[in-house]
């Protein structure tokens, strides 16, 4: 087995959160062509915290 490593996200990698979200909204806009339903929110609402962490 692996060994558990744990990763967190940099001030410089938080700047790409404007463009991640955009992608999910096109994504979210695009769904119902390609039969899926619309997708969780990638941040809690009105902070810039993660909803879950990656494993």
């Amino acid at each position: 087995m692996p060994p558990k490593t744990e990763y967190s996200l940099t001030d410089f990698g938080r700047t790409l959160s404007p463009i991640i979200e955009a992608m999910q909204q096109w994504g979210n806009t695009h769904l119902n062509i390609a039969g899926c339903e619309e997708s969780e929110p990638l941040l809690e609402q009105g902070t810039s915290e993660p909803q879950q962490r990656v494993k």
